[in-house]
């Protein structure tokens, strides 16, 4: 299986979602945050093998999420080789910019209130494509 990581700020929501895709067969870990956006692309950049990054698209943190997929979509293939997954959209919220970067990225949008076997689906179809 993947190597995920988990960027949310709610603790117990990464337990709750490690719990849930661990015993789907994926390594599961908590990602960087997304108060300090530098901190978090160079966490990413840094990562040794292409990982699924599921990403709480809080709207405290809007702006970080946007600037962490202009760094995708700007970075080349270091950035461009994991699997990016943003959970929490609100999709009637979510700008036009935000909707074309997600496209070029080929990202995947879960919408809130999610399902966990939605969320368990996506994950694997991520770990798929950055398998191949």
């Amino acid at each position: 299986m993947a190597e995920v990581l988990i960027c949310d700020h709610d603790p117990r929501l990464v337990h709750l979602l490690s719990i849930i895709l661990e015993s789907e067969g994926h390594f599961v870990a908590r990602g960087p945050g997304l108060a300090d956006i530098v901190e978090a692309e160079a966490a990413i950049r840094a990562l040794a093998a292409p990982t699924v990054l599921l990403i709480k698209y809080d709207p405290y943190y809007r702006p970080a999420c946007a600037r962490l997929l202009e760094a995708a979509d700007a970075g080349g293939q270091p950035l461009r080789r994991h699997a990016y997954v943003l959970y929490g959209v609100n999709v009637d919220d979510f700008a036009r910019q935000q909707r074309q970067l997600v496209f070029r990225l080929a990202a995947w949008l879960i919408p809130m209130p999610f399902d966990f076997q939605v969320m368990i689906d996506t994950v694997a179809e991520a770990a798929r494509r950055i398998a191949s």
